[in-house]
C-alpha cells in the first residue's frame, strides 16, 4: 500500500499541476517615486556587524541572512530617513524578523517546548522593558533565570529609542512589541505591527491623530497590503519547500483553480493601494497639519519597497 501524503503534502502536488500567471503589480503604486536611500552602502557594512553580532558563533547563518539584502529593504522603506534613524530602523527589523525563529529554536532545545517558548516571550518583554528604562507600572513581570544573547542584542536598538523618545513614545513602542509578542506567529512579522512607519517619522505625532479613524484604517490598509504582496511572491517557495501557509492555497482548497484564487490576490491588492491613496487626499482634508499626509505618504512607500525588494529577491525563492 502506497503511504499517505499529508494535507501540506496533497495540496503542494495540486499547486505544482498549476499554472499562476502575475501581472506587473508596480503598475499598481502610480504615486511611487522608486527612490532609495543615497547612504545603502554605508547602511550595509553597519547592519552586517549588527547582524553579525547576533550570531558571533555561526558564520554560516549570518552569511545566509546577509544574502536576504535587509539592508535594500530598509533604503526602500525610508528613503528620506535620517542616517541615524535608518540604522536603528534596520537593526530594529532584522531583529524583529528573526525573533520568532529564536523562539522556535530555543523552544526546541527544552523539553518543554510550551515552558521554554513562553521564558522567550517573557524575557524579551522584560529585556525591552528594562532597556528602555521604562517604570516598573508598564510592565510588572519579573527577569528570568534564563538569559537570551539574542535578547539582549535589542540593547543598541533601545539606546537610540531613548534618546530620541520621550517617555510617553516608549511606552507606546513597547506596546507594539508587547502586541508583537502576544501576535507571534511563524512569517507574520510584517504584518504584525505599523511601529516601522511611526518610527520613521520619528513618532512624533499626538495621540488624537493616531487613534483617529481614518488613520487606523490606514494602517490597517498598510498591513494588509504588505500580506498580500507576501502570500502572491511567496507562492513558488512555498510550494517548493512543501508548506503552503498562504491564502492562496486556502482558495484553492476551496474549490478555486489556482488562477483564479491568484487573480482574487491579486484584485484584492489593487483595491488595498487605492484605498490607500484616497486616504491621503482624506487625511489631508481631514487635518490642518502634515503630519497626517507624511505618516500616509511614509505608509505607501514602505507597501511599494516591500514589493520592490520582493520582487528583487524572488529569484532567490
Amino acid at each position: 500500500m502506497a503511504p499517505c501524503m499529508n494535507d501540506q503534502a496533497v495540496m503542494c502536488k495540486r499547486l505544482q499541476d498549476q499554472q499562476f500567471s502575475i501581472p506587473d503589480l508596480r503598475s499598481f503604486f502610480t504615486y511611487w517615486s522608486e527612490t532609495i536611500n543615497p547612504r545603502h552602502e554605508e547602511l550595509r557594512a553597519l547592519l552586517n556587524i549588527y547582524i553579525d553580532s547576533l550570531y558571533p558563533d555561526n558564520p554560516k547563518k549570518t552569511q545566509k541572512i546577509k544574502a536576504t539584502r535587509l539592508d535594500q529593504l530598509a533604503c526602500l522603506w525610508w528613503p528620506n530617513t535620517r542616517f541615524e534613524d535608518l540604522c536603528t530602523l534596520s537593526r530594529l527589523m532584522v531583529w524583529l524578523l528573526l525573533w520568532d525563529d529564536e523562539m522556535d529554536q530555543a523552544a526546541g532545545v527544552e523539553e518543554e517546548e510550551i515552558t521554554a517558548s513562553q521564558l522567550f516571550r517573557e524575557y524579551t518583554l522584560f529585556y525591552v522593558a528594562h532597556s528602555l528604562e521604562l517604570p516598573s507600572h508598564v510592565y510588572p513581570g519579573a527577569q528570568s533565570l534564563k538569559r537570551y544573547h539574542f535578547v539582549e542584542r535589542f540593547r543598541p536598538i533601545a539606546d537610540a529609542i531613548r534618546g530620541r523618545y520621550d517617555l510617553d513614545q516608549r511606552v507606546l513602542f513597547f506596546r507594539e512589541i508587547e502586541f508583537t509578542v502576544a501576535m507571534s506567529e511563524p512569517s507574520n512579522w510584517f504584518t504584525s505591527t505599523t511601529v516601522y512607519p511611526r518610527l520613521g517619522l520619528s513618532g512624533q505625532s499626538p495621540r488624537g491623530l493616531r487613534e483617529h479613524p481614518l488613520m487606523l484604517e490606514l494602517c490597517f490598509e498598510t498591513n494588509l497590503t504588505i500580506a498580500l504582496i507576501n502570500d502572491i511572491l511567496s507562492l513558488k517557495k512555498e510550494v517548493k519547500s512543501g508548506e503552503v501557509c498562504s491564502l492562496i492555497p486556502l482558495l484553492v482548497n476551496s474549490g478555486s483553480t489556482l488562477q483564479a484564487a491568484g487573480d482574487r490576490m491579486v484584485l484584492g491588492l489593487q483595491a488595498c493601494v487605492i484605498r490607500m491613496e484616497q486616504l491621503y487626499w482624506e487625511l489631508g482634508l481631514q487635518f490642518e497639519s502634515t503630519t497626517a499626509l507624511e505618516f500616509a505618504h511614509v505608509c505607501y512607500t514602505y507597501c511599494a519597497g516591500f514589493l520592490h525588494w520582493r520582487l528583487a529577491t524572488r529569484v532567490s525563492d
